[in-house]
C-alpha cells in the first residue's frame, strides 16, 4: 500500500466530520481512509495539534486574503 501524506485541512475536516457524526469507521470509509488513522487524528484533534489550522478551515479565500492583508499592516505597525 502506498503512504500518503494527507494535508493538515483536509484531516481536520474528516476530524469535524467524524465528531459530528459519531462514526469514525463511517467517515473512514466515505474518505476510503482506515478507521484507525481517523480515530488517531481525531484524537490529535482533540488534543489541539491542529489548532492552528482550524481558524482557516473553512474561509473563503477572500476572507484569508482580507486577514492577511489586516495582519500584514499591524506587523508594520508594531515595528
Amino acid at each position: 500500500m502506498k503512504r500518503t501524506k494527507h494535508p493538515q485541512e483536509f484531516k481536520v475536516q474528516v476530524c469535524k466530520e467524524a465528531i459530528e457524526t459519531g462514526n469514525a469507521a463511517l467517515v473512514a470509509h466515505r474518505y476510503e481512509l482506515s478507521s484507525n488513522m481517523v480515530n488517531r487524528w481525531v484524537k490529535e484533534y482533540k488534543k489541539g495539534k491542529y489548532d492552528d489550522i482550524i481558524s482557516t478551515v473553512g474561509t473563503s479565500p477572500i476572507e484569508t486574503k482580507k486577514l492577511s492583508q489586516e495582519n500584514d499592516q499591524l506587523k508594520k505597525l508594531l515595528g
